[in-house]
C-alpha cells in the first residue's frame, strides 16, 4: 500500500466514477484501476463496487477511506511541519 493509493481511493470516493478520478488526477483510466486493483489484493478487501452508473464504497472500502485520509493529513502536516524551511 502506498500513500498514492490512498490518494487514489479518495479521489475516486469524492466523484463517484474511475474515469473521472483519473482525469482529474492526470493519469490513464488503465493504471488507476490496475492500482486499485492491486491495493484490493493487497489487502484483501473489495474497495468499491462497480457497475456502469459508477462506483460506490463497499462497508470495508468505507472504512479504509476514513483511515487512508487521516494518513494523507498526516502526511500533509508532515510536509508542511518539516519542509517549510522553518524548522
Amino acid at each position: 500500500m502506498t500513500l498514492q493509493q490512498c490518494k487514489y481511493v479518495i479521489k475516486i470516493s469524492e466523484v463517484g466514477s474511475f474515469s473521472e478520478a483519473a482525469r482529474r488526477l492526470f493519469i490513464a483510466q488503465s493504471g488507476l484501476s490496475s492500482s486499485i486493483k492491486l491495493l484490493e489484493e493487497e489487502l484483501g478487501i473489495r474497495i468499491f463496487e462497480r457497475s456502469k452508473g459508477g462506483v460506490r464504497l463497499t462497508v470495508s472500502g468505507a472504512e479504509f477511506v476514513s483511515y487512508a485520509e487521516r494518513l494523507i493529513a498526516e502526511e500533509e502536516f508532515i510536509r508542511e511541519r518539516y519542509l517549510s524551511g522553518e524548522n
